[in-house]
């Protein structure tokens, strides 16, 4: 099939002397009347997410982060007092120990709560 007999390809310009039907360089039908070599496209790329693309929220990070610190602060907390009574002898170690236990039996369960409250606020808040 032969397309018209122009010079040259208005899509890249390409030199069109046997009147073929598509350009040998850039493939444009040459059979049909030539509006626009290449259409612009809409959008320019960067300016269309790809399907199913969520933004991060940085409230997952804060989560994140609490969690941690949260997690990290309870054996801080709880093990104070053993270590700042443990160099003052043997009196002073059993009152640490003791007060130890004693926070950590009365700090267990508010942290187990904030644990599990973080660990669903973070999984909620995942992208």
């Amino acid at each position: 099939m032969t397309g018209p007999s122009r010079p040259r390809c208005p899509g890249c310009a390409a030199p069109n002397t046997a009147g073929q039907a598509f350009c040998g360089s850039c493939g444009l039908d040459l059979r049909t009347d030539w509006v626009q070599a290449r259409p612009e496209p809409l959008a320019p790329a960067w300016v269309q997410p790809p399907p199913g693309y969520r933004p991060r929220s940085p409230i997952h990070g804060i989560m994140k982060a609490l969690l941690v610190l949260w997690t990290i602060g309870y054996p801080i907390v709880s093990c104070s007092p053993l270590l700042a009574a443990g160099g003052s002898g043997t009196a002073g170690a059993a009152a640490g120990g003791l007060a130890s236990v004693i926070a950590a039996s009365v700090l267990f369960f508010p942290w187990i709560v904030g644990v599990l409250i973080l660990g669903v606020l973070t999984l909620v808040t995942k992208p």
